[in-house]
């Protein structure tokens, strides 16, 4: 078995997981199959067309239109939320976090008492947290020695991966941390996709709305400098900032939240 993820195409900044591949162990084992998925505060649900072969079985503050069996408004879930609708692989984004204290950080954590609450034929065999790049520097962030524990505790294994949007696919300049709690059972199968530096990054022009449809203020690209050069709609990756200023070839216009939510 191995796993690639990429990170892009999602939605309010965040990165989403892409091409997961489940391959034929070479040693003959039996391994478990992955069928299912559920997402928590996953934005456009992306995850949907990523994972298509999987079934969606819940979605926590997702959009209404998202094909999930399941739906919760809202960025909270039942406490019983893995107990009654149990999944292979649960997603969950914090691509908007800050730095927090132990206390803080525990208490946002609340996925992980999801899967303590759950039995263990019910937890997932692998739960998927997409952090900002920074995080990998925080105290108390998923990288943090407490946090490895008490995911050991539970009989997941923690792995990292920081992948840049541009190298994978993606047409924002963002890097997003990449974390994969995983059961113990499928840990020594785990495997990261490589990626190499994209010396030809994806340009933004596709995910742009069309010229005549964003508001005039928008188009008027207040704040654009004259004489400044500013990343191309045509050629160039899309900023990671709602409002940036970019070059079109109708004239200069800002960036609009969904469409670098469509990065």
């Amino acid at each position: 078995m191995r796993v690639g993820t990429r990170v892009g195409d999602s939605a309010k900044d965040d990165g989403a997981v892409f091409d997961l591949k489940c391959r034929p162990d070479p040693t003959g084992a039996p391994s478990a199959r992955l069928e299912t998925h559920g997402t928590i505060g996953c934005g456009l649900e992306t995850m949907e067309e990523a994972w298509e072969g999987l079934q969606h079985t819940f979605s926590v503050g997702g959009p209404s239109h998202t094909k999930a069996t399941h739906i919760f408004p809202g960025r909270r879930s039942p406490h019983n939320l893995l107990r009654t609708h149990p999944v292979d692989i649960l997603a969950v984004d914090q691509g908007g976090s800050q730095p927090q204290g132990p206390t803080k950080a525990r208490a946002e954590d609340f996925w992980m008492d999801l899967v303590r609450q759950s039995s263990s034929g019910t937890q997932p065999t692998v739960t998927l947290e997409s952090w900002p790049a920074a995080a990998t520097s925080w105290s108390h962030g998923p990288t943090s020695k407490s946090r490895k524990t008490r995911w050991e505790e539970l009989g997941h294994r923690s792995r990292f991966q920081l992948l840049r949007a541009v190298d994978c696919g993606g047409a924002i300049q963002e890097s997003r941390l990449i974390v994969a709690r995983v059961g113990k059972h499928w840990d020594p199968k785990w495997r990261w996709e490589r990626f190499s530096p994209n010396p030809s990054p994806r340009p933004m022009g596709n995910l742009l709305t069309p010229w005549g449809l964003p508001p005039r203020h928008v188009k008027k690209g207040h704040g654009a400098r004259p004489g400044t050069t500013h990343p191309h709609s045509d050629k160039d990756p899309m900023p990671n900032c709602i409002g940036a200023i970019i070059d079109t070839p109708k004239g200069p216009r800002q960036l609009q939240a969904d469409e670098v939510a469509r990065g």
